[in-house]
Parts: C-alpha cells; sequence; structure tokens
C-alpha cells in the first residue's frame, strides 16, 4: 500500500466519509437486501484491489473513524446509520 493512501486513509474526514456512505446507501436502496450487502462488499473489495490497499486496513481506520474515543458512533454516521435503518431497510 502507498504510504500516500494510507496516511489519507487514517486521516480522512468523517464528513466527507459519511456523504460516501449515503451515495452507496442511496444507489443500494431499490435491490433485494441480500444484492444490497453483497453489492457493496464487491465494490468494497474491488475498489481495495484497484488502489492495491488490504482490505483489512480499510476496514480497521474506517471503524474507527466512525467511532469516538469512548466508542460511540460519532454524528456524521449516526444520520446514515438512521438513514439505512429506515431508507434502505424499510423502503
Amino acid at each position: 500500500m502507498s504510504k500516500f493512501i494510507y496516511d489519507r486513509m487514517v486521516n480522512a474526514e468523517p464528513r466527507a466519509v459519511s456523504q460516501a456512505t449515503m451515495a452507496v446507501a442511496d444507489g443500494v436502496q431499490t435491490l433485494t437486501p441480500e444484492t444490497q450487502v453483497m453489492g457493496a462488499a464487491a465494490f468494497f473489495l474491488l475498489l481495495c484491489d484497484a488502489y492495491k490497499v488490504p482490505a483489512q486496513d480499510v476496514f480497521t481506520a474506517t471503524t474507527n473513524l466512525m467511532n469516538s474515543e469512548k466508542g460511540d458512533a460519532i454524528p456524521q454516521f449516526n444520520a446514515a446509520r438512521e438513514y439505512i435503518k429506515h431508507e434502505v431497510i424499510n423502503a
């Protein structure tokens, strides 16, 4: 993994990442649940492969970004969580 991508990834802005999350949620909203999950996972894996970034490193950095130091979800991702719960799952 290039140092450039890693440095930018671990210092990503929560707002920008949550907006990207909303875009993905919006894009899969009309699909079946299994297609939503697997399609999002396939996109994630293909993107990691294209950038030559280990998926586990991205997963860990994203988990850290989504949670505060206290382990609580940060507000930007609470909005995405609610959107997914009410608009994607219950659509």
